[in-house]
C-alpha cells in the first residue's frame, strides 16, 4: 500500500468517527526495531501514527485493519486492549485485536 493512500483512508476513518480534532501522523520505525509498533493511538496528542514502513509492506486490508484497531482505541479511551474497546474495533471492523 502507498503512504498517500494509507494516510487518505486514515483520515476517511477519523472523519466518519467524530475525530476531526486528531491528527494522522506517519512515522518510519523500522520493523525491527525496538520501537516497533504498526500503529498508536496518542490521547495526550489526539493522534493516530502509524508505522510507515508497515504500511509499505502491507495490503490495503492489513493496513485498514490496524487503522480501525487505532480508531477502537481513540473512541475508547482508557481501555487498553480489554472487553469495551475489543467490542469497538469488531464493530469497526478490524481484526486487530490484540
Amino acid at each position: 500500500m502507498d503512504r498517500a493512500r494509507a494516510s487518505q483512508l486514515l483520515r476517511k476513518h477519523m472523519d466518519a468517527h467524530n475525530l476531526h480534532d486528531w491528527s494522522a501522523r506517519l512515522n518510519p520505525v523500522p520493523l525491527d526495531s525496538k520501537y516497533q509498533y504498526l500503529g498508536l493511538c496518542s490521547y495526550k496528542d489526539k493522534a493516530i501514527i502509524l508505522n510507515a514502513h508497515f504500511i509499505d509492506t502491507h495490503l490495503e486490508p492489513q493496513v485498514e485493519s490496524v487503522i480501525l484497531h487505532e480508531v477502537a482505541h481513540a473512541l475508547c479511551p482508557n481501555e487498553g486492549h480489554n472487553i469495551v474497546w475489543a467490542n469497538k474495533a469488531r464493530e469497526l471492523g478490524s481484526s486487530e485485536l490484540g
